[in-house]
């Protein structure tokens, strides 16, 4: 523990040297970054107060009063965040939401948090807060960040060897030695999810089967061993139809290598709940069908917390069956069936032990060629600033998760770690055909198909908002008439030409730049695309 408060410590007195009164500091002179000093000079001013009670002997402040200041500041800083997009905040403002961010964490390392959970429940709380919707910006922030993470493992680990014997540390540094009181943290639980197999209690590490729906492969993509690079070049070049540029292939046998795939497995709920710290780390949750559908929303909840909630709960009824059931059926009841999916989210900046259970496939350091002129992502591929590495996103969610059909300005390597992925493809030349949206509130959405794929096809139900277009009728239309009526609203998405695949467990799916995609899963799924240009 006197490693974490010694490395507490540390950040405090670089943070309040880095506050020193802004006339006695010029922007030549400051050794540190001078973001802040574009902020309202009072609000720094109570910063660094709180900054220097905390250097002094625990005891000779006011607790209470300081956590509110703190909780004033952080409120305040917050509130900035949603004045303007997100890439538009000032960069200022997102430096004190860091600070005062990790101030308040260090105040929980030190004992002095208050709050109603274990300090280290608050302490992860508090920091992912930062990463998520700061991106912890400064000088070496991002790093003591990550450190405080490592240390907290050990932590942990040391907590769960003691076996909460009552002789181990308190709250981080706070009023009472070591050997004096028990720990307010209790253990981590272990998931422990009932099933029709395990018996009440048992431990479950693994993820639950589904019976989910299947969609048929009428186009298949072709399947290939990962090829050697030079193979590889010459292939995304497609001198065959140079017109249509790289077209989508499959590679297997690429990621046996993989620690996630073996030694690591992502396969072990377990080994999840541990490299996010018991499940205590936030993670951002998609909760709704798609993103595109009418009651999506947001949440940011602890990784175990969307374990339990979304991923570990049995196989629930789909969306064709629900739709026979009683009107009037239980509100509460459909919100708890609700799809939470963890979308296109950088995981792997967030928790980089996770980072080095993989590895960026070959192809990713390669140069295909532009999208086809005919793609909406012509013009915005041609104005995208190369990348020096290429972007990874993780996507992690239960059998039924959807990404609507969609174009991305980059080439994209989709790796599948776990489970099963049902992938459609149109090619850019089929873009007419899509129904590309428009501007939807003030956001340009014409990188999206107006087109449910889903319920042109008739796996799922047709979007209610398409329901609500049709005129008053004496009697409610059947499913077979109320999906003609909308493949007849789309009646050239009938004629667009695509390729699909059931993308397996250790696969790699290349999908070039320009090309539309649906992606469906099949089981809980765990993937990793990676973006390049």
């Amino acid at each position: 523990m006197e490693k974490l408060r010694s490395h507490g410590l540390q950040i405090l007195s670089t943070i309040h040297a880095n506050l020193s009164p802004q006339e006695t500091l010029s922007r030549d002179t400051t050794p540190f970054s001078d973001e802040l000093l574009e902020l309202p000079p009072l609000l720094l001013a109570l910063l660094r107060r709180q900054t220097a009670l905390l250097l002094k002997p625990v005891g000779s402040y006011n607790d209470a009063l300081l956590l509110k200041r703190l909780a004033d500041l952080e409120r305040t800083a917050r509130g900035k965040l949603y004045v303007y997009p997100f890439h538009q905040v000032p960069v200022a403002w997102r430096r004190l939401v860091c600070e005062v961010g990790i101030v308040r964490a260090v105040v929980a390392i030190l004992g002095i948090y208050g709050g109603e959970v274990g300090w280290v429940d608050e302490v992860v709380k508090t920091l992912d807060m930062v990463l998520i919707m700061s991106g912890a910006p400064g000088e070496g922030r991002r790093e003591w960040i990550e450190k405080t993470f490592e240390i907290l493992e050990e932590v942990i680990a040391e907590r769960n060897e003691l076996g909460h014997s009552g002789r181990e540390f308190s709250g981080g540094g706070g009023r009472k030695e070591a050997h004096e009181t028990d720990s307010p943290e209790p253990p981590p639980k272990r998931l422990r999810i009932a099933n029709e197999t395990s018996a009440p209690g048992d431990v479950i590490d693994r993820f639950p089967s589904s019976s989910s729906f299947t969609p048929p492969v009428s186009h298949p993509i072709p399947r290939m061993e990962v090829p050697d690079t030079y193979v590889l070049g010459a292939l995304l070049s497609n001198p065959a139809d140079a017109d249509v540029g790289p077209i989508p292939v499959v590679f297997t046998g690429g990621m046996g290598h993989w620690p996630a795939m073996s030694e690591r497995p992502w396969s072990s709920p377990q080994y999840l709940l541990k490299r996010t710290l018991g499940g205590r780390r936030l993670v951002p949750v998609e909760v709704g069908r798609s993103y595109v559908d009418g009651g999506w929303g947001q949440r940011i909840i602890p990784f175990k917390e969307f374990l339990e909630e979304f991923v570990m709960r049995p196989s629930t009824v789909g969306r064709e069956e629900r739709s026979e059931k009683e009107d009037g059926a239980d509100q509460e009841e459909d919100e708890r069936r609700k799809t939470g999916y963890l979308a296109q989210h950088n995981l792997f900046s967030q928790i980089p032990s996770l980072r080095s259970d993989i590895l960026i496939p070959d192809v990713c350091w390669l140069d295909p060629p532009p999208p086809h002129s005919s793609s909406p992502m012509a013009a915005v591929h041609a104005a995208t600033a190369k990348l020096d590495e290429p972007l990874l996103n993780a996507w992690f969610g239960p059998a039924g998760t959807i990404s609507p059909l969609h174009v991305d300005p980059y080439h994209n390597i989709l790796a599948q770690v776990v489970g099963r992925k049902y992938v459609r493809l149109y090619g850019p030349r089929e873009t007419a055909g899509l129904s590309p949206r428009g501007e939807e509130g003030g956001v340009d959405m014409g990188n999206t198909s107006l087109v449910d794929v889903g319920a042109w096809e008739g796996w799922d139900e047709v979007p209610e908002e398409e329901e609500e277009d049709e005129e008053m009728e004496t009697e409610t239309p059947s499913r077979e008439v109320k999906r003609d009526r909308y493949r007849e609203r789309f009646k050239a998405f009938g004629e667009a030409r695509y390729v699909d695949v059931i993308l397996e467990e250790g696969e790699f799916l290349y999908i070039p730049v320009g090309w539309w995609h649906y992606v469906r899963s099949l089981s809980v799924s765990l993937s990793v695309s990676f973006w390049w240009n």
